[in-house]
C-alpha cells in the first residue's frame, strides 16, 4: 500500500456524524511517493474507515484485508479527510475570534465550528507563539 500509519480512536462526534459502526480507525501518517496509496490519491492525515467494503478498526484489520489476493487489484477505500491549515494562520484566526468575542466574521466562525482545533494543533499554536 505504501503508507506509514497508526491506530486512532475516533471522536464521538465523528462516529455519530458519519454513523460509523467503529470507534477506532487508521490514520495515514506517511505516504510513499509513487506508491499505490499515492497513486490512489490518499494523503498523509487521511483516516481510513473502510477498505473494499470492510470496516477498518485498526492496522491489524487493514493488514488482514491486504492479503496476497488483493495485489494488483483496485479496491475502494473510504477515508475521512480534514482540511489542514498552518498553525500560524490558525493562531491569527483564533486571535481574531477572541477580539470579536464571537461576533465577527461569520465565515471564520463557521470554519472554526466545523474544524475545531485538535490537541496537536493547539500545542503547535502555543509553540508558534
Amino acid at each position: 500500500l505504501g503508507v506509514g500509519a497508526q491506530n486512532l480512536r475516533l471522536s464521538r462526534r465523528y462516529v455519530r456524524h458519519f454513523e460509523l459502526s467503529i470507534e477506532t480507525a487508521v490514520r495515514l501518517m506517511e505516504i510513499t511517493p509513487d506508491g499505490p496509496a499515492a497513486r490512489a490519491g490518499l494523503q498523509a492525515g487521511d483516516i481510513v474507515i473502510e477498505f473494499d467494503g470492510h470496516a477498518v478498526d485498526g492496522i491489524d484489520t487493514l493488514h488482514r484485508l491486504l492479503d496476497a489476493g488483493r495485489i494488483g487489484r483496485a479496491a475502494p477505500v473510504t477515508v475521512l479527510r480534514r482540511a489542514e491549515i498552518p498553525p500560524e494562520h490558525l493562531a491569527t484566526m483564533l486571535e481574531r475570534l477572541a477580539a470579536t468575542h464571537g461576533e465577527g466574521d461569520s465565515k471564520l466562525l463557521g470554519y472554526m465550528r466545523s474544524h475545531p482545533p485538535t490537541p496537536e494543533r493547539i500545542a503547535a499554536i502555543k509553540a508558534a507563539r
